[in-house]
């Protein structure tokens, strides 16, 4: 059954297949599947995930501007996930 293309809020994607258009929230499903390498700033205990960058430089001036217990990994982020593995 197609999606009825004439409900607001309702994106058809494929046949059987439709996003509904939540203002201010992340639709679901988002990217799935997709990584993005870089160096992530983290802290292990309590875990905090700071960010991923694209240089050792940049991720190490974030870790300095985080404070004690950040360290710089290199790994990748589950894109649009927040989920850093480190290599």
């Amino acid at each position: 059954m197609a999606p009825d293309i004439e409900t607001p809020g309702v994106i058809p994607l494929a046949e059987g297949f439709c996003l509904s258009g939540l203002k201010g929230q992340r639709a679901m499903p988002f990217i799935m599947g997709k990584s993005v390498k870089g160096w992530g700033v983290v802290r292990n205990s309590p875990w905090h995930f700071a960010g991923l960058y694209p240089t050792q430089e940049e991720a190490e001036a974030k870790a300095r501007e985080m404070g004690a217990g950040y360290v710089v990994r290199l790994g990748e982020e589950q894109v649009g996930t927040g989920v850093f593995l480190a290599s």
